[in-house]
């Protein structure tokens, strides 16, 4: 899977929890390539994606809070 996917523009499958359950291989196989989200009575629950994409999240989200700290208050 390409890091450099947008999660706008890919569509996230959504399965039961049920259904995850009973034989996760393929949509651990899914998740690999697109996110997939698994419902817990109907409503969405977690998500299964890719790591080396969470991980560019989680390093964009560290680089983001460091660089665009608010400035302290006048004193």
């Amino acid at each position: 899977m390409p890091a450099d996917r947008t999660p706008a523009l890919t569509r996230t499958e959504k399965i039961a929890l049920t259904d995850f359950q009973n034989d996760p291989g393929p949509y651990l196989d899914r998740g690999r390539r697109a996110p997939v989200t698994i419902t817990k009575h109907g409503h969405p629950d977690l998500t299964i994606d890719d790591a080396a994409y969470f991980e560019r999240i989680e390093r964009d989200r560290s680089w983001l809070f460091s660089t665009c700290r608010p400035s302290s208050p006048p004193t």
